[in-house]
């Protein structure tokens, strides 16, 4: 169950999109992945380094699981979808990577 504060404003404190348990079976799913390097997760957002975006926004989510922090789960699971599409492809470099 998502956790909240009751100090904080209504709409912070709505209803998390994904439970606890979805949110683990996430986190789980980054664990021991060969991630690439670098990832283009949209036209706007480039991540140079995966592995450590990934750590970094899975602490985020796992000890904030609150509506302010849903759109840091949704790119997670947009990390997932992107790095399973290319699964058995190879790794593009950086440059290769900016140009598209």
């Amino acid at each position: 169950m998502a956790k909240t504060n009751k100090n904080k404003p209504k709409d912070i404190q709505d209803d998390f999109k994904y439970s606890e348990e979805q949110i683990s079976e996430l986190i789980r799913w980054f664990k021991g992945k060969d991630l690439p390097k670098s990832l283009r997760l949209d036209s706007g957002t480039y991540i140079p380094d995966v592995r450590r975006t990934v750590s970094l926004m899975s602490e985020i989510v796992e000890n904030k699981m609150s509506h302010a922090f849903e759109s840091t789960a949704e790119q997670l699971f947009k990390i997932k979808a992107l790095c399973e599409q290319q699964s058995g492809s190879e790794t593009t470099t950086d440059d290769e990577t900016q140009k598209s």
